[in-house]
C-alpha cells in the first residue's frame, strides 16, 4: 500500500526563514544564496527519500534548476523582513 504525504509551509523572513535554505534542505542539495553569498549545504542529510517540485509547462527550463528557482524567489520578494 502506497502512502502519500504533502506539506506546504510558508517561509517568513520575520522568523529567520530563507527560501534558499528551505529549498536546499528539502531537496538535500547545496544552494548558494546570491543575495547574501551564504552557501546552504544539506547533501549529507539522508532522511529525504523522494523530493520533487512541480512547475507548470510554460516555465523556462532555466527555472527547473532548484538553485536558480530559489534565488529568483528571494530576488522577487519585496519586503526585507
Amino acid at each position: 500500500m502506497a502512502i502519500q504525504f504533502a506539506r506546504v509551509q510558508r517561509v517568513s523572513r520575520s522568523t529567520g526563514g530563507n527560501a534558499c535554505c528551505k529549498g536546499a534542505y528539502n531537496s538535500r542539495t547545496k544552494i548558494k544564496d546570491e543575495k547574501t553569498n551564504i552557501v546552504y549545504n544539506f547533501i549529507s542529510r539522508t532522511h529525504n527519500i523522494y523530493h520533487k517540485f512541480l512547475l507548470p509547462e510554460f516555465v523556462k527550463k532555466k527555472k527547473k534548476n532548484i538553485s536558480e528557482l530559489m534565488n529568483t524567489i528571494e530576488r522577487t520578494e519585496r519586503k526585507c523582513n
